[in-house]
């Protein structure tokens, strides 16, 4: 598994510093062997027939190139915070979001499906930032476009 060194602005990014453990089990719950192989990625012994990868993840970095949770809301540059297989950059993606406090709602770029949303790779996935909480939208149409805007409580 890997987090990309990338994001948004053409410089290097360090967002495995972040990362505070990372572990694996097979899809039966029997724990893998994890090993951290360079500052950004991770190799997971047993892993060829499907894995389940948890990992903890400070966010508390504000701003677009950022990730940020707390109890108000959440805006999350998905570069800095999940990892890809090294090797699956061009495989559809889907994520979840779980645990959120009742009443959050999600507001991002990316399709969704159900409670999911979906990309076609990673690289789309990543370049849609996800924004969490109990903010108010609004949508118009303007100049021929179609445009959706929000504020927080």
């Amino acid at each position: 598994m890997q987090l990309p060194v990338w994001n948004a602005v053409y410089q290097v990014r360090d967002f495995s510093r972040y990362v505070n453990r990372v572990g694996a089990k097979t899809r039966a719950g029997d724990c893998l062997t994890v090993q951290k192989i360079d500052k950004a990625t991770w190799q997971i012994d047993g892993a060829k027939d499907g894995v389940v990868v948890e990992y903890e993840v400070f966010a508390d970095e504000s701003g677009p190139y950022g990730a940020q949770a707390n109890a108000n809301h959440a805006f999350l540059n998905l570069a800095e915070i999940l990892m890809y297989p090294v090797g699956g950059r061009l495989v559809e993606t889907r994520v979840r979001f779980t645990g959120t406090p009742p009443g959050w709602k999600f507001a991002s770029a990316l399709t969704a499906v159900s409670d999911e949303f979906e990309a076609a790779d990673y690289d789309q996935l990543v370049d849609s930032p996800v924004e969490a909480g109990t903010f108010q939208e609004s949508d118009f149409d303007e100049g021929g476009g179609h445009y959706r805007c929000g504020s927080g409580r």
